[in-house]
């Protein structure tokens, strides 16, 4: 694998164009100049592209592990892109913070709860299924490759 990127590997171009590093990585160079870290990978029969930063400002080595995370979800059945907005979304919760409220969804005879910080559960009929939020991500990323959400 390539130490460094050759600059004259990224000569901007009037097409945009990608030149893999290899691990299914690649930099996605656009016409204007910028330059993109990108992994292709499929997900539940679905080609997607994970998006990992700009480069030069994330160098090679940092791309590197940030893909090896991502694969690491794709094995343990999570969606890196929805694991990566999750974590946008949410602050960082710190061992002094107090639970959160209980929240509720009651819609079609079952029940929705989030309570604490990491727990979830769904209720019908008098039985219940307790999620950690592990477990809670990879069915939300289950439901949004399956579901396609048209606005």
């Amino acid at each position: 694998m390539k130490e460094q990127i050759d600059p004259n590997e990224l000569q901007i171009k009037s097409k945009p164009y990608k030149v893999g590093v290899g691990g299914s990585m690649y930099i996605h160079v656009m016409p204007n100049g910028s330059k993109y870290w990108r992994m292709a990978y499929r997900f539940n029969e679905k080609q997607k592209t994970f998006a990992i930063g700009t480069y030069p400002d994330i160098p090679l080595s940092e791309a590197e592990k940030i893909r090896d995370e991502a694969k690491a979800l794709i094995k343990e059945g999570i969606d890196p892109i929805v694991m990566n907005n999750k974590q946008e979304n949410i602050a960082p919760v710190q061992e002094n913070d107090a639970p959160k409220p209980q929240a509720n969804i009651e819609q079609a005879n079952f029940q929705l709860s989030v309570s604490g910080k990491n727990q979830f559960s769904i209720q019908h009929n008098g039985q219940a299924l307790s999620l950690n939020r592990k477990q809670a991500l990879a069915v939300y990323s289950f439901f949004d490759s399956v579901f396609e959400v048209h606005p």
